[in-house]
């Protein structure tokens, strides 16, 4: 049976959601990996007592950051990236 390697981003109070799928493990364990190597790279969050522009900084970055992140913008706080092995089933009308 063949099957396809579907990569979720998750966040542990909400469940994850499927968000890329690949012919092969490694090639979804490398986008995993990616995942976790861009989440190491993210700019410090602004402090409580940083001044406006400071934080006006901090946020931009942040926001750059994000917009850049393997998992796409909507998956950039993501707290892990999980691999599954689900059945491919082909559509009868193929």
């Amino acid at each position: 049976m063949k099957t396809v390697f579907i990569v979720s981003a998750g966040v542990d109070y909400e469940g994850s959601s499927p968000i890329k799928g690949f012919a092969t493990r490694d090639e979804a364990d490398r986008f995993a990996n990616s995942c976790y190597a861009y989440d190491s790279e993210r700019p410090a969050w602004p402090g409580t007592d940083d001044a406006d522009k400071v934080r006006d900084r901090k946020m931009a970055k942040q926001d750059r950051w994000a917009k850049k992140h393997p998992a796409g913008e909507d998956h950039s706080s993501s707290d892990y990236y999980n691999v599954a092995e689900i059945p491919f089933i082909k559509d009868s009308n193929d």
